[in-house]
C-alpha cells in the first residue's frame, strides 16, 4: 500500500519501494515486482494497482471479495520471478501475526508457503 508510486521503464505503475529495490538491485522496475498496488483514496477505498494498471472493477469490490481475482496474479508474479532469478526477496504488507487477515492474506504466509525449501 503506498501513495508514493513510480513508472516503470514500460509504463506500468509500482510502489516506489520496490521501485527503488529493483534499482538497488541493479534491475530494471517491473509490474511483477508489485503486482497488487493499493493507493489509499480515502478512509475506508482504495484504488487497486493491478500488475502497473489500475482495475477499476476490483477498486470497487469489498476488500473480502477482492482475494480470490487478485491471488493468481500474484502468484504467477512470484512463480515468473523465481523462474528468472536466483533469488527473490518477498516483503509482505501488515504482519503475517495478524490472525484477523489470515483468511484473506495474498501477501505474508501465503507468498511464503509458495515458495520452495
Amino acid at each position: 500500500m503506498s501513495n508514493n508510486a513510480a513508472v516503470t521503464p514500460d509504463g506500468a505503475e509500482i510502489g516506489r519501494a520496490q521501485y527503488l529495490q529493483a534499482a538497488g538491485s541493479a534491475h530494471h522496475a517491473q509490474a511483477r515486482m508489485n503486482p497488487v498496488l493499493l493507493k489509499p483514496s480515502a478512509d475506508t477505498e482504495s484504488q487497486v494497482i493491478v500488475m502497473g494498471r489500475v482495475d477499476p472493477a476490483i477498486s470497487a469490490m469489498p476488500w473480502l471479495e477482492r482475494q480470490p481475482r487478485l491471488w493468481p496474479v500474484v502468484r504467477e508474479a512470484l512463480y515468473s520471478l523465481m523462474h528468472d532469478y536466483e533469488q527473490v526477496v518477498i516483503e509482505g504488507g501488515g504482519s503475517p501475526a495478524e490472525i484477523n487477515l489470515r483468511t484473506s492474506d495474498i501477501v505474508n504466509m501465503r507468498v511464503a508457503r509458495e515458495c520452495p525449501g
